[in-house]
């Protein structure tokens, strides 16, 4: 990680109220318009002839200097470690998980994760696992409105 580089094309804001922001400037790429950062592998990306010419057009449009310039890592401002998974229960409604943690079939789903059918609820969840508290809080709602049990 100390070894690490980022590289980014940074320019002041071109709005008027905002005259000494320096930000990260976006592009137009096959992404969409997206910040334009990359690691150091990635450094050729953004020397494009094609994203060259975007930055060099706002430069002018905006009277604006932009600078394609490189970042070194210095320290960690915060750290995520991955959490145990733990094996979860979902209540699935038309193919769908209510709780929305997943767009895929359960067949893609991450493993540990299985489903129910809304008539089950009433079944304990097996050994080890848990009930997903988002599905069961719109489960709950849906059983209180009178919904058709699938």
């Amino acid at each position: 990680m100390k070894a690490m580089e980022l590289f980014a094309f940074i320019g002041e804001g071109e709005r008027p109220d905002q005259p000494q922001r320096v930000g990260l400037k976006q592009g137009l790429t096959a992404a969409g318009m997206i910040p334009l950062v990359v690691m150091d592998f990635d450094r050729h990306k953004l020397e494009r002839e094609g994203l060259v010419a975007q930055m060099q057009t706002q430069a002018n449009t905006f009277g604006k200097t932009i600078r394609l310039a490189r970042f070194l890592y210095i320290e960690d401002v915060l750290v995520l470690e991955p959490k145990p998974n733990i094996p979860t229960v979902h209540v699935l409604v038309g193919g769908v998980p209510l709780c929305g943690f997943w767009p895929g079939v359960p067949a893609d789903w991450p493993p540990g994760h299985i489903w129910i059918g809304l008539s089950e609820r009433a079944t304990p969840p097996p050994e080890g696992h848990v009930m997903c508290e988002k599905c069961d809080v719109a489960a709950n709602l849906i059983e209180s409105i009178g919904m058709p049990r699938q």
